[in-house]
């Protein structure tokens, strides 16, 4: 991108400017222009700041080791988390006995109980998961929503969780994360174009979360306020040239096609079976509660 920067501009320099966004993207032969040019920067960046954590939080446990002597080499104490999870090492593993291919759900358990714990999830679990895990059901089982809502009010520990999942890459070219949320891929690294926001689109999307799972003791239905909080920008994107059609009505479809997948229907029900409301959730609440939190807190996202 250097190159096609100096290009661009004729001189040697290393910022990118708003103003020359969009000749260095068509240097570099990207028909989605500067929003293009930026999701693909965003993303190297997010897969080179992965990488530097799991390397550094290996060479912190082979340093552990070495000060460990009364114990054999490898082996960590393990502490249960959750059905076939385990802490060890810093991270949250998977037990030994634990079967993804035999348990489905088990990427969902696992993801809350390591943000749970505060914990990342170890490198081994997640290469077992992406090469032998098994697809959730359509629909979703009702143990799968529990823990996707689970997942979502864990506060700081979703952020490292929700990136590990969406950094680990299946033998079909999808994520973990994009196996169970299909609608994130168009979301992911996209820019932001407003001053109030300092994340991507995707980013963001997490960070409302978070903010909202300081929030949930004060609702009716904290489910509904964590799921809208995470999924409020799916829909975003428009897929189509019919640049006409709403906002509100695009989000509205993106939502029937997530609540079906995950529950089978798109009306209104109890707290979790399903624990969410298509309607709802693509309006108000995950808007109003992001505004009041962060004029509340002087925080952006």
């Amino acid at each position: 991108m250097r190159d096609a920067l100096h290009i661009a501009t004729g001189r040697s320099a290393d910022r990118l400017l708003l103003q020359e966004q969009d000749d260095v993207a068509a240097e570099l032969g990207l028909t989605g222009g500067a929003d293009e040019l930026l999701a693909e920067v965003a993303d190297a960046a997010r897969t080179i700041a992965y990488a530097c954590d799991v390397a550094w939080r290996r060479i912190d446990q082979v340093l552990a080791e070495r000060g460990r002597p009364g114990l054999r080499r490898g082996a960590a104490e393990r502490t249960p988390l959750a059905d076939g999870v385990v802490a060890a090492d810093g991270e949250a593993a998977l037990a030994l006995a634990a079967d993804p291919a035999r348990d489905p759900v088990l990427v969902l358990r696992a993801a809350a109980a390591a943000a749970a714990a505060g914990l990342p999830l170890a490198p081994a679990a997640l290469r077992r998961l992406a090469e032998s895990a098994a697809a959730l059901p359509t629909p979703w089982p009702r143990a799968a929503r529990e823990e996707f809502v689970r997942l979502l009010g864990a506060g700081p520990g979703l952020v490292p969780v929700w990136e590990a999942l969406d950094r680990t890459t299946l033998p079909d070219g999808a994520t973990l994360l994009t196996r169970l949320l299909p609608e994130w891929e168009r979301t992911r690294s996209l820019p932001q174009r407003n001053a109030l926001h300092i994340h991507t689109v995707d980013r963001h999307s997490v960070q409302t979360a978070v903010y909202a799972a300081t929030r949930t003791r004060r609702v009716s239905r904290p489910d509904l306020l964590l799921v809208a909080a995470v999924c409020h920008d799916l829909g975003k994107v428009c897929t189509t040239s019919a640049a006409s059609r709403s906002t509100t009505a695009r989000r509205a479809r993106t939502w029937s096609r997530i609540l079906r997948r995950a529950s089978g229907s798109t009306a209104p029900t109890p707290p979790c079976s399903p624990p969410w409301s298509a309607t709802t959730c693509c309006s108000r609440s995950s808007r109003s509660t992001e505004i009041r939190t962060t004029r509340r807190r002087s925080t952006r996202c």
